[in-house]
């Protein structure tokens, strides 16, 4: 029987620098428009696909695409902070190839150890995260697509996490696995949302203020909670 691990990828395997608000500020400081870089984060937290995680992309979408959706929102920001309208299109359109820029990404230095050691030891390693469509070429530049058996990115699904058809979608594919386990960053789409779906999580890297029981400040104490989870399931 296979022993699976889903792990999220943003701030879990690899990192970008700043994330998507820096990408931001990155394209207003090259047009040379200066912008407070927390009126950035502000509006990156809301308006993307993974901040309404109740609808169905099918009707969160429409007739756009993923990017296309993304772009609009992405104008309108750029509109709000007092871009002209010609300049917040093209600005947006700017933003894909700038997000992607491999030179902007960073693999964490605990991660490929980690991968081989769970390797080893019999895991089967999947991706599941919100991501963009682009996520299994993203990974196979940074070299990380060898370690994994599938990469599921929440741009080519139906749902976003923490809702748990995101999660159901995987498993089913999987063909319902007994032995899985959810590996993330973010506690409310990668702990919570894993454990609606009947999946064991562990919280990585994040500050672990809600004192979760099964948390690691980096992944090198990732394997030793996997043995403490697969005991706990044998004795109850």
């Amino acid at each position: 029987m296979k022993k699976y691990i889903l792990w999220d990828f943003d701030c879990t395997l690899a990192y970008r620098d700043g994330k998507w608000s820096k990408t931001m500020n990155d394209i207003l400081v090259s047009h040379r428009i200066n912008i407070a870089y927390d009126s950035l984060r502000a509006f990156m937290g809301r308006g993307l696909p993974w901040h309404e995680f109740e609808r169905p992309h099918t009707e969160l979408l429409g007739n756009k695409t993923w990017w296309e959706h993304v772009e609009s929102y992405l104008e309108s920001v750029f509109v709000i902070l007092g871009v002209r309208e010609v300049h917040a299109k093209a600005y947006a359109k700017e933003f894909k190839d700038r997000y992607l820029d491999l030179s902007q990404w960073h693999v964490y230095e605990d991660t490929v150890e980690t991968l081989e050691k769970l390797s080893e030891e019999g895991y089967t390693h999947i991706i599941a995260s919100n991501h963009v469509p682009e996520l299994q070429q993203l990974c196979e530049q940074l070299n990380l697509d060898q370690y994994f058996e599938k990469i599921y990115s929440s741009a080519l699904m139906e749902y976003d996490k923490p809702n748990v058809k995101f999660y159901q979608e995987i498993l089913n594919d999987l063909n319902n696995p007994e032995d899985i386990v959810m590996i993330g960053d973010n506690y409310n789409a990668d702990i919570r949302g894993a454990k609606h779906a009947g999946i064991t999580a562990i919280l990585v890297r994040s500050e672990n203020t809600l004192h979760y029981e099964h948390y690691s400040k980096d992944l090198k104490g990732v394997a030793d909670l996997l043995e403490k989870i697969k005991n706990a399931k044998i004795s109850a």
